[in-house]
């Protein structure tokens, strides 16, 4: 299954003015990237985001995979 362009768009939107950014397609997804670190990507209908602990934490919800 492809990636969803609907939601790299809505990232890229986001963070295009940001200095350093770039995005490169990996992994069958579409990888973000600031200064060369992953920071986020989308894989098939997933936002994947690159967390510390304390804020992957915070992101528990319904709905939401959580793993280290």
């Amino acid at each position: 299954m492809p990636f969803n362009e609907k939601i790299v768009a809505r990232v890229l939107a986001h963070v295009s003015e940001w200095p350093g950014t770039s995005a490169k397609k990996m992994f069958g997804g579409v990888c973000h990237m600031i200064q060369g670190n992953m920071f986020c990507g989308v894989y098939k209908e997933y936002l994947i985001l690159r967390l510390g602990e304390p804020d992957a934490a915070k992101a528990r919800r319904p709905g939401v995979s959580v793993r280290s």
